[in-house]
């Protein structure tokens, strides 16, 4: 946790090592730790973006996130739970990584955390529809292939 001490507020650092840990938890530390660092290159990502929400898009839950530089960004993002942290975006990154989370998110989590008007975020049970979830720790090979 000493790697993101004041590095990550709003956001707790407990709150991110336990994501990191738990989505690690069978890896050995310096792959932890390269999680961690890749969360917190993130969190840099969007602060130097200075991203923020923008506003609802996405239907009840879902947020869209602005930059100073250019605007709205075309991506929406699910905050579904803070702790643990459950969240989604239509971002390349938090598609292709095995995080969990993402720039967008992080900007989404932090302004919640951050202002006295919460940003809403409700049990996955309220989302309309089917959801689909990929564990990207999963082997592949064995059950579940």
């Amino acid at each position: 946790m000493s790697l993101a001490d004041g590095k990550t507020q709003p956001i707790p650092p407990e709150l991110l090592a336990r994501h990191v840990l738990a989505l690690n938890e069978d890896a050995p530390w310096p792959v932890q730790r390269a999680a961690m660092e890749a969360v917190l290159r993130r969190i840099a990502g969007a602060k130097q973006e200075r991203l923020s929400v923008a506003g609802s898009g996405g239907g009840p839950r879902g947020h869209r996130t602005r930059s100073k530089r250019s605007g709205h960004r075309p991506y929406t993002t699910v905050l579904e739970q803070v702790d643990p942290l459950r969240a989604s975006c239509d971002c390349r990154d938090f598609v292709r990584n095995s995080l969990g989370l993402c720039k967008h998110v992080l900007a989404v989590l932090a302004e919640s955390l951050a202002s006295k008007k919460k940003i809403r975020s409700a049990p996955p049970a309220a989302l309309p529809g089917v959801r689909l979830e990929w564990n990207p720790v999963r082997p592949l090979t064995g059950d579940g292939d």
